[in-house]
């Protein structure tokens, strides 16, 4: 079974992906991850042992982006496609549900909306085209927070689609640890993966 995550480097969403794809690396599953430049993500992950592989993305809508990744996703047809970052969000998405990809589950960790220094203008544009890709490119929607669930229903994604499941820490607690785990399996078999 390969599993392909698509991000975008960051501080918070790059840990994320980090913790992510090495849990699931862990659990015998091929991990592929793509990141949209070379950098701190991409070096942490190869040092993880994971396969990675780099497509330049200038801007969420480059059709050359978009004609490399369908190429990869067609390569290593992967069961899942896990997005992180609004970039990652748009052209992965489309490109893995164009294809057929079975699942293909956002995390989102921001607001467009709350977070971004651009324009009223720019930012309404960003959040219509993220709303709109989570509604109709993802079968299932990570949010990081209750608050962030809330924003992502408020723009119209169906509440059905959006799971809760808050940044952890390496480092948990024992009784905490047991509740993640049992949590997370849950949602695995929820998803059918």
């Amino acid at each position: 079974m390969v599993v392909t995550s698509v991000a975008e480097a960051g501080s918070g969403g790059g840990r994320h992906v980090l913790s992510l794809v090495k849990g699931v690396g862990e659990s015998g599953r091929r991990v592929v991850a793509v990141c949209f430049e070379p950098g701190t993500l991409s070096q942490a992950l190869r040092d993880e042992g994971v396969a990675v592989r780099v497509v330049p993305c200038r801007w969420a809508l480059d059709p050359t982006t978009f004609l490399r990744l369908r190429r990869l996703i067609l390569f290593y047809w992967p069961v899942v496609v896990h997005t992180h970052g609004e970039r990652a969000t748009f052209v992965g998405s489309w490109c893995a549900a164009l294809v057929g990809v079975p699942r293909v589950i956002a995390t989102v960790h921001r607001s467009i909306a709350r977070t971004m220094n651009w324009s009223r203008l720019r930012r309404g544009i960003y959040q219509a085209v993220e709303s709109w890709t989570l509604r109709r490119a993802t079968t299932h929607i990570i949010a990081v927070s209750g608050a962030m669930r809330d924003d992502l229903v408020g723009r119209g994604v169906p509440p059905g689609t959006i799971s809760v499941i808050h940044n952890g820490f390496e480092h948990l607690p024992a009784n905490l640890e047991k509740a993640v785990r049992e949590r997370a399996r849950e949602i695995r078999r929820n998803l059918g993966i």
